[in-house]
């Protein structure tokens, strides 16, 4: 075989490899879904609750470049796992929940869902919320090392006391046996687990709320990337029936951010 034939050869094959090279989609690469909000409505049952809704619907407009994987964990777990996370998103959140854990290049997106923080006390011993100091001298149970925004700081000094649990409905049945005064949570999670419970008739829900909020999906180590999809996927999710179906499998539909013209 001549040198020229060779080197005929070899450029082919190099221009026959590129272009399959180039027609072939990227392997899917796998993007963690952490979560510490392992209780209804988010998670109901196995791979059922919000935040399998939410991963299989960003899995559906990803159309196999992500593939997004729910992984459940202890707020405390949460906590430590999170400032060496090498990539990852948490739906859910809003920033001041996870400032104690110093995270750097964490990015936000889109507001896609509305809430507020309210008080659950028990009927016989309601607790009307009008500002902290109507808390001083009962006590709260929460999830340890979870912030409780708005009452972290009377909670730390002592004029709030607090009791633990491990999640929501552990916190509902402290509050119905009497080790606790009351809860701080919110709105959509007091609206879904206590009729779940059965316990409509047993307990209190304030009318003011500590705060109102929006929750949000956090992206890790500066994946702008990550971002810029949810944000696109948050816009058109938002109007759009799957997504809908989905939130009012739970009662949610009426919580979903609609309006974006100021996020442009």
């Amino acid at each position: 075989m001549s040198y020229l034939l060779k080197i005929h050869i070899l450029l082919l094959l190099f221009f026959t490899v590129n272009a399959t090279a180039d027609e072939t989609p990227e392997t899917s690469s796998e993007i963690p879904l952490y979560t510490y909000h392992n209780g209804g409505p988010f998670i109901v049952k196995e791979a059922q609750g919000l935040t399998y809704e939410l991963a299989r619907y960003l899995n559906q407009e990803a159309k196999g470049k992500w593939v997004f994987k729910v992984i459940k964990l202890p707020r405390l777990r949460f906590n430590i796992k999170m400032p060496d996370a090498k990539i990852g998103i948490v739906p859910w959140v809003k920033p001041a929940w996870l400032r104690k854990i110093n995270l750097k290049d964490d990015l936000w997106s889109y507001p896609y869902f509305k809430d507020a923080n309210v008080i659950v006390s028990r009927n016989d011993n309601k607790i009307d919320y009008t500002g902290p100091e109507s808390l001083f001298g009962y006590t709260i149970v929460k999830v340890k090392g979870a912030v409780q925004v708005g009452l972290e700081s009377y909670i730390e000094q002592g004029y709030i006391r607090e009791v633990n649990s491990i999640n929501f409905e552990g916190h509902l049945n402290m509050l119905y046996h009497r080790r606790a005064d009351f809860v701080s949570t919110s709105l959509n999670i007091a609206k879904y687990m206590i009729p779940k419970l059965g316990l409509e008739n047993d307990l209190h829900i304030s009318m003011r709320p500590i705060d109102q909020y929006t929750r949000h999906i956090m992206v890790l180590n500066g994946r702008e990337d990550i971002l810029f999809f949810i944000n696109d996927v948050i816009k058109k999710m938002a109007q759009d029936p799957v997504w809908l179906e989905a939130l009012a499998k739970f009662g949610t539909a009426e919580l979903r951010v609609t309006n974006f013209d100021v996020m442009d």
